[in-house]
């Protein structure tokens, strides 16, 4: 078998069950409002490419993510200061779909039906590129950590700081996959949902999100 990759054993579905958290049911993963729908992950990429920032889509996001897992308030600013510079504008119009992929984070990340999705390529890419995204979004959502002025470990619970060492032990790791093999693909499905359900239960330790309306 060629993956390689193994789901970080920090925050498993038990863990997650005492934070009230349940994987999203068909019928959510469906329906999105259309004013929550992230930016294409072509789009962002051209728009980095073309303002030669050295981050990637996936790595942006994650600095999105940490941020305002962090602080729910960080201007988009913050944001522009860590990808472009101190003197890159918010109303510079060729990084608009960036300020875009902000500040429709921001609202998934509020979202009481914690309809948080990671900007990671489209399923019809490469299974190694995508498992790559992920290790970049890994990646990013530790370095907005860190830009936030926070460190790796003691601020907060130890599965937080168990989820950021995984998202060090991502970065930094190197992954051989083969694109024919069925596994992979359920083990990035696993990756992509503990990186998601991790920045919700990251933020959901510094600023609770209210719980969503039950329907009658």
């Amino acid at each position: 078998m060629s993956v390689s990759v193994i789901l970080p054993s920090g925050l498993r579905a038990a863990r997650l069950a005492r934070f009230g958290y349940r994987r999203h049911s068909l019928i959510l993963r469906i329906w999105r409002r259309e004013s929550m729908n992230l930016p294409a992950y072509t789009d962002i990429s051209a728009t980095l490419e073309q303002a030669d920032a050295v981050h990637s889509p996936a790595e942006v996001h994650g600095i999105c993510c940490a941020l305002l897992a962090r602080d729910i308030a960080t201007p988009g600013e913050r944001l522009f200061e860590f990808v472009f510079g101190e003197e890159t504008s918010l109303e510079d119009p060729a990084l608009r779909p960036v300020l875009d992929l902000f500040e429709k984070t921001k609202k998934q990340m509020q979202d009481p039906l914690l309809g948080l999705t990671l900007l990671l390529p489209d399923d019809a890419e490469p299974l190694a590129a995508r498992i790559e995204a992920a290790s970049k979004w890994a990646s990013g959502f530790l370095y907005g950590w860190l830009q936030a002025g926070l460190s790796e470990t003691g601020n907060a619970s130890p599965e937080v700081d168990e989820f950021l060492a995984d998202c060090k032990s991502l970065a930094i790791t190197r992954y051989q996959v083969d694109d024919a093999e069925e596994d992979g693909e359920t083990i990035y499905l696993e990756l992509t949902e503990y990186l998601r359900m991790g920045a919700l239960l990251v933020q959901e330790e510094t600023q609770p999100i209210k719980a969503a309306p039950r329907i009658h």
